[in-house]
């Protein structure tokens, strides 16, 4: 088969247009041509060469940096010729009054909730989540009912109970008397109710005080 090689003229013209001829031009088996932007298949996980007898050809590589497009990816390598993402993007904001979530095309995505949760102080109640911020529905009671404490309610520790020496009570008891506050509990001094008649039986209710009954 006849054959002829390109002349030097030729060649200037491929390389003027950025093309690279490879071999001679036959009758039957035209030269195979690479042209540099078009063995470029955009890729960033290919190695692209220009084969004298194959063309373009495109070689999968595990370096080189990339973007899988996803926002929800970071640190994105090239795997196998493919582009995947390094990592999972953290979309927690530290709140537990928000559901925190990620879209591929945009990213982190916040929105309020309604959960339980706790405000950090001990002295609220109903503890609960709105408007994306923890709130309560109440205060503490602390008020344990009892004359000889005082009761107080602390940020941290919540309610604080103290004992009251000395302080003037009632400790509901109408055969006492004196009633004052000693180590938490109310008492009082028993008192007599002898009226000195004879004729009289004399006793004392806790509830009504002295009693007296005429003797038969």
């Amino acid at each position: 088969m006849r054959t002829r090689c390109l002349t030097s003229l030729v060649w200037t013209f491929w390389a003027a247009v950025g093309t690279t001829t490879l071999g001679c031009v036959g009758e039957s088996n035209p030269t195979i041509k690479c042209e540099k932007s078009g063995c470029n298949d955009g890729n960033p996980c290919t190695e692209d060469q220009c084969v004298a007898s194959s063309g373009c050809k495109h070689t999968p590589t595990d370096s080189g940096s990339c973007n899988d497009g996803s926002a929800c990816t970071t640190a994105d390598i090239c795997k196998a010729g493919a582009c995947v993402g390094g990592g999972a993007v953290s979309c927690d904001d530290g709140n537990p009054c928000t559901n925190d979530a990620c879209k591929a095309d945009s990213g982190c995505s916040v929105t309020a909730n309604t959960a339980q949760c706790s405000d950090g102080h001990a002295c609220t109640v109903g503890d609960g989540c709105t408007g994306g911020s923890c709130g309560h529905t109440g205060l503490a009671h602390c008020d344990d009912g009892k004359p000889c404490t005082d009761d107080t309610c602390e940020p941290v520790a919540g309610c604080v109970v103290t004992l009251v020496e000395g302080r003037a009570c009632s400790d509901g008891d109408a055969c006492t008397l004196g009633d004052t506050c000693k180590q938490g509990s109310c008492t009082g001094s028993p008192f007599g109710c002898d009226d000195s008649n004879s004729c009289t039986s004399d006793t004392c209710e806790p509830t009504s005080g002295c009693k007296y009954s005429a003797n038969a």
